[in-house]
C-alpha cells in the first residue's frame, strides 16, 4: 500500500467520482450529479468474458473531479505539474493509469480538474482503489496525495 504524502507546492482538497458534473459559467460553481462510491455489474457477463482474460474493460462513462490548492509560497506565478491517477484492484494489482497536467493560473489559488473516463477494467468484487499522485516540473517522482475508494459488486 501507498504511503500518503503531502506535497509542499499542491495539495488536494478532495477528489471524486461521479456521474456527471456541470460548472457556472457566471460563478464558476460546480455542481456533481451522482457521485458514484459502489457499482453492481451483472456477474455472469463478467465472469463470461473474464474466461481467457486477466480483465474486462466495463464501458462506463464518469467523472473523476479533483480540486487542488497551491502552496503559500507559490501564489504569485504560474504552476504546472502532472496528476497520475492509478486504478487497483482488490489486491492492489494497477489496472489502469492516467496522467494529466494540471496549470494554476498567475494569482490563482486553487485548480479543479476533471477528468472525463470511459469506463473502467475490473477483475473480481471487492474495493477498487483509485490512487491519485502529483508531481511538479521540479520533482523526479509522483507522490501519492490521495486515493479514492470504489466498491465493485457483482450481482
Amino acid at each position: 500500500m501507498k504511503q500518503i504524502k503531502t506535497n509542499k507546492k499542491i495539495k488536494n482538497l478532495w477528489s471524486l467520482i461521479c456521474k456527471t458534473s456541470s460548472v457556472d459559467v457566471t460563478t464558476n460553481t460546480i455542481s456533481l450529479f451522482n457521485l458514484i462510491e459502489e457499482l453492481g455489474l451483472e456477474k455472469n457477463k463478467i465472469e463470461d468474458t473474464l474466461i481467457g482474460h486477466k480483465n474486462v474493460f466495463v464501458p462506463f462513462t464518469f467523472q473523476i473531479i479533483t480540486l487542488w490548492e497551491r502552496g503559500v509560497d507559490q501564489k504569485d506565478s504560474e504552476l504546472e505539474a502532472d496528476m497520475k491517477l492509478e486504478l487497483l484492484d482488490p489486491a492492489g494489482e494497477k489496472l489502469q493509469e492516467h496522467i494529466s497536467r494540471l496549470k494554476f493560473q498567475d494569482k490563482k489559488a486553487r485548480l479543479r480538474a476533471v477528468i472525463d473516463t470511459n469506463g473502467l477494467k475490473v477483475n473480481k468484487p471487492g474495493l477498487y482503489k483509485y490512487y491519485v499522485g502529483v508531481k511538479t516540473d521540479e520533482e523526479k517522482d509522483f507522490e501519492h496525495v490521495t486515493e479514492i475508494p470504489l466498491q465493485i459488486n457483482f450481482i
